[in-house]
């Protein structure tokens, strides 16, 4: 007979998103309008797909890794500047300034690699060091495009919620 643990369940005014007071993202309305069992699974029970690594023995952060990575030290690059008074503004930056950002840009970086290396240590120093090489490339093309910009940045991204969320009712 089916039962709870082969997917047949109650309603439950819990499982409906228009019952509770809680903030809907946009993907969560879109996968309930798509597919409501792939909603059921993911939003209401919490069911996610292992996050089983994958190992590849000439790469060491997968491409979600590599850009939280590099989101990571955008911002605290963008914040940590900030503080310390070093401009970000396009319209009167000195090649000091520009120099001292980048500088922090990267020691940001090489401080997120070190953590993830004790997370998850590379499969080799030459890996590594490639990985390393192409992340610092990065990391100064952005502070070159946050420099180059022609307009002044005002604050960083807020995470969702922060603002008034949109009520459906």
């Amino acid at each position: 007979e089916p039962n709870s643990f082969h997917g047949v369940l109650e309603p439950r005014p819990s499982f409906d998103p228009r019952s509770r007071d809680a903030a809907v993202s946009a993907s969560q309305l879109q996968t309930l309008g798509s597919c409501p069992h792939r909603y059921l699974l993911r939003y209401v029970l919490g069911v996610r797909a292992p996050d089983d690594p994958e190992a590849t023995p000439g790469r060491w952060l997968d491409a979600r890794q590599r850009g939280s990575a590099l989101h990571e030290v955008f911002e605290r690059t963008l914040r940590e500047a900030r503080a310390a008074g070093v401009p970000a503004d396009p319209r009167a930056p000195s090649e000091a300034d520009g120099g001292r950002l980048r500088e922090m840009a990267v020691g940001v970086l090489h401080d997120v690699l070190a953590r993830l290396r004790e997370e998850q240590p590379p499969p080799g120093p030459a890996v590594f060091d490639a990985e390393r090489r192409a992340l610092e490339a990065d990391v100064r093309a952005f502070v070159s495009m946050v420099l180059d910009d022609q307009r002044e940045w005002l604050a960083l991204e807020a995470a969702f919620g922060d603002d008034e969320p949109v009520r459906i009712d």
